[in-house]
């Protein structure tokens, strides 16, 4: 159960997120995504109900160190088959980061994966498209995984949510994230302008294919129209 303090429910901008939370989960129903159950208000607090699902997130996970790439590309390519259902109801996630996806045992399989916290999602059609929480010349993400678009506060599509699962894949992949700094303000400025080092240097073995890191420098790309052009695709 999810929510907001009674102080944070007397700022518009907290409560409009919530509400863009509640009608972007509310068009989805797909296996890897965390089921909205019910939403509403009680005693002034607005709150969501979701589904339970016990396991690590992908944080816990990759703090053991890079994953087996055979292992990694089962975990994206689950990401990306939700990211395809998303981006067809005209949604976009906007914050793809390693906490926000949980791996749990399903019919027996384990590390499958859940998409958590639409509160960062961007709605591009119908209800709720009108919903617009951004500020002039405020940046609102996380650092990490943003999509240069993003930090730019251009308009975002799909292909800015394969950036994020370009980020994710290669950390997965080399056991750190392709832009490191402890300013985050220099990680967003990395991710503008400074190439990621190939993962099999950072990696420093023969362990990831040639055509996996194709895939992941691909995903990487600055200019949006150099990425995969579908979740289908990548």
């Amino acid at each position: 159960i999810k929510f907001l303090q009674r102080r944070m429910a007397k700022k518009a901008g907290f409560v409009k997120r919530f509400e863009r939370e509640a009608m972007a989960m509310s068009r989805l129903y797909h296996a890897h995504c965390v089921a909205l159950i019910d939403f509403g208000v009680h005693n002034g607090s607005p709150y969501l109900v979701m589904e339970y699902v016990p396991g690590p997130t992908l944080t816990q996970l990759m703090r053991k160190g890079p994953l087996d790439p055979a292992r990694a590309v089962r975990i994206l390519n689950q990401l990306l088959d939700g990211l395809a259902y998303f981006h067809r109801r005209d949604l976009v996630h906007r914050d793809l980061k390693p906490d926000n996806i949980m791996l749990v045992e399903s019919t027996g399989e384990t590390d499958f994966v859940k998409i958590l916290d639409f509160g960062m999602a961007k709605i591009l059609a119908g209800d709720g498209s009108e919903m617009d929480l951004s500020v002039q010349g405020v940046v609102v993400g996380t650092p990490s995984v943003m999509a240069p678009e993003q930090i730019r506060q251009q308009s975002v599509d799909a292909r800015s949510d394969l950036y994020s699962a370009g980020v994710l894949l290669y950390e997965m992949l080399v056991g750190k994230k392709p832009f490191r700094h402890a300013d985050p303000l220099k990680v967003l400025e990395m991710h503008l302008k400074t190439a990621p080092e190939p993962p099999r240097q950072a990696r420093g073995d023969q362990v990831i294919s040639e055509a996996l890191e194709n895939v992941v420098l691909r995903a990487l790309e600055k200019n949006r129209d150099r990425r995969f052009s579908s979740a289908e695709e990548m």
